[in-house]
């Protein structure tokens, strides 16, 4: 039956080269955008390489301190270090990360500051615990621990790319390097990652504890710092019970300190939702319509162009419908040979646009890549993000295309060879008189 259908649809192709031509490109245009839009929140939701935990992970990104005197209140985007050991107590959380934001470049290399072999990369502070909630694969050498961090020990962990640079090779550990002005050793390398994921990248990643300001903030056991908190759960199915654990850990805080009291706003949140966290909460269902919406407009307004170009083809084949009712044709049959045709040039303009998008997606990810996120992750970066295989040849995304192409076919094609059905035989077969 699918042979038929495609070689029907064949032989409309090379009798209507300009009606073909015109619904491959508008079909593959619509498509393009629409898996622009698929791919670009795969990369930022989807578990890639090195953040595989987002299923498990929540997320606080800031926090509002109210001074119950009277004295105003204070709102910031990061936490403090003593958050994450705090929370680590009072939740049964399987990691708790904290770690510095991408703030800029700093100077790392082998020797002098200002000498030859300097390089300049993303320096990030972090715990030992971010080791477990993100998965970096180690080439050489191990993470550093808990009492590495805790003993403020010079130590380093550094990238595929930056050993290669300045090293000729891999295998470094136990070689010296600078980094945030500090003499530091290699005790491991990780496989490359991407500033596509900005949680986790970095060049080189030192001791949280190692920065000057860390004994300071752990003595004042203030909860509002300058570092990221991420959450991880055991499992998806427990990450509700660790929402609550955390809310609860808030609040025997702000009792142990009466004093001030913080706003979470919803927090934590699910990896996803937090790209959507703005001052206010959002909610899922907010954020589910916006992305509804959007994906409708982009496969809904082209739809409505290629339907008038289907039912102007329509009008020409109603004596070719009309001949097919005579011999006993239904119109079930008609309509899903019908629909199969288009369906084969809409696959056909859904490979032209999977691979213009593609295109779209690897020559111009450092801004794309931005689209529909609250937060200025790139602004650091004129780093270009590594887009790996993993990113844009997952099945997710195929089934998408595959998805978006169907849904575009039946807007596009279902109307008007219903409306072309509803005229008896004698009308089709007299259309053209």
């Amino acid at each position: 039956m699918f042979k038929i259908y495609f070689r029907q649809a064949w032989n409309l192709v090379k009798q209507n080269k300009l009606f073909t031509s015109i619904y491959v490109i508008g079909t593959g245009l619509a498509i393009a955008l629409t898996m622009i839009l698929f791919i670009v929140h795969y990369i930022k939701f989807a578990p890639v390489y090195p953040e595989e935990n987002r299923g498990e992970t929540l997320v606080i990104r800031r926090l509002t301190l109210r001074y119950n005197d009277d004295r105003g209140m204070y709102q910031s985007n990061c936490c403090s270090p003593y958050l994450g050991k705090y929370l680590k107590e009072q939740t049964r959380a399987e990691a708790v990360a904290v770690f510095s934001p991408n703030t800029g470049k700093s100077p790392v290399g082998i020797g002098k500051p200002g000498e030859a072999n300097q390089l300049r990369g993303i320096v990030k502070l972090v715990n030992a615990d971010f080791w477990k909630l993100f998965t970096f694969q180690f080439i050489d050498g191990k993470p550093f621990t808990e009492v590495d961090v805790d003993s403020k020990q010079q130590v380093a962990v550094i990238q595929e790319e930056i050993a290669l640079q300045l090293f000729g090779r891999t295998d470094v550990t136990g070689e010296r390097i600078q980094a945030e002005g500090q003499d530091v050793k290699i005790v491991g390398v990780v496989k490359n990652s991407s500033v596509a994921t900005p949680d986790s990248y970095a060049a080189v990643w030192i001791p949280i504890s190692l920065d000057n300001k860390y004994s300071t903030e752990m003595k004042r056991a203030e909860l509002l710092g300058r570092y990221q908190v991420y959450l991880k759960a055991t499992s998806g199915s427990e990450k509700e019970i660790l929402k609550q654990e955390v809310i609860e850990a808030f609040r025997k805080y702000d009792a142990d300190h009466p004093e001030t009291t913080h706003e979470l706003k919803g927090q934590p949140v699910e990896d996803w939702l937090s790209y959507y966290q703005h001052d206010e909460e959002v909610s899922v269902k907010e954020v589910v319509l916006e992305l509804l919406y959007l994906l409708l407009a982009l496969l809904f307004i082209p739809a409505l162009n290629l339907s008038g170009m289907i039912s102007s083809r329509m009008d020409q084949r109603q004596v070719e419908i009309g001949v097919r009712k005579a011999y006993g044709a239904s119109n079930w049959s008609i309509l899903r040979q019908v629909l199969g045709e288009n369906l084969a040039l809409t696959v056909a303009g859904g490979i032209v646009g999977l691979l213009i998008a593609y295109l779209i997606i690897a020559t111009c990810s450092q801004w794309i890549l931005s689209l529909f996120d609250n937060r200025d992750l790139y602004s650091f970066a004129e780093i270009s993000p590594r887009i790996t295989p993993e990113m844009l040849f997952s099945p997710w995304i195929i089934g998408c295309a595959f998805g978006a192409c169907l849904l575009l076919n039946l807007i596009s094609a279902l109307i008007p060879t219903v409306w072309a059905l509803r005229h008896s035989i004698i009308e089709s077969l007299h259309s053209k008189q």
